[in-house]
């Protein structure tokens, strides 16, 4: 990633501490937010801290609304993996 990664690397610690904390969700159910979750999975791959964008997506899946997970899951899987130039692991994705 080109440019200045300050602000990604603060948006990225204040993300880590919701997740740490609990308070990623709106309080009415327990489920993350789907564009917060693509957002958490992308920063920390433009960090490429490739391992815990992978660990925290899986992780967190279940944490996903049931209506759009699988559809979550793999948005945020593609992203890493382009990120870490995976194809192959891009192409088993879309196999699924």
């Amino acid at each position: 990633m080109k440019g200045n990664t300050k602000f990604i690397n603060e948006q990225f610690k204040i993300y880590k501490q919701m997740i740490e904390t609990g308070i990623y969700n709106n309080g009415k159910d327990n489920f993350i937010n789907p564009y917060m979750y693509a957002n958490i999975v992308s920063m920390a791959a433009n960090l490429r801290r490739y391992s815990w964008a992978e660990n925290f997506a899986e992780k967190f899946r279940s944490k996903l609304n049931s209506s759009h997970r699988k559809q979550c899951f793999q948005f945020a899987m593609v992203s890493l993996n382009l990120k870490r130039k995976s194809l192959m692991l891009l192409w088993n994705i879309y196999l699924k």
